[in-house]
């Protein structure tokens, strides 16, 4: 039980900046769309992110695949709401 302390959970990091200009924050479900697909992921509001730029880890748990076209992937971010 006390691992999942340990492990991190899947999220997508966003610039103060970006987030403050999309009206999002950490917590927030986000959908990210690419030309092959769409994702859903937490936001997780981040200061070493750098504006314009969206951090996804490398997770088992995030299913890259989907969205992804490369190292550097073109995105469209919404806020779902719920």
């Amino acid at each position: 039980e006390g691992i999942g302390y340990w492990v991190a959970q899947p999220y997508v990091g966003v610039s103060r900046a970006d987030a403050e200009r999309l009206a999002i924050a950490t917590g927030d479900t986000l959908r990210l769309t690419s030309a092959v697909g769409a994702i859903e992921l937490m936001a997780k509001v981040d200061v070493t992110v750098e504006p314009g730029t969206l951090l996804v880890p490398d997770l088992e748990a995030i299913p890259l695949g989907q969205v992804q076209t490369g190292v550097l992937t073109p995105v469209r971010v919404e806020k779902v709401e719920g």
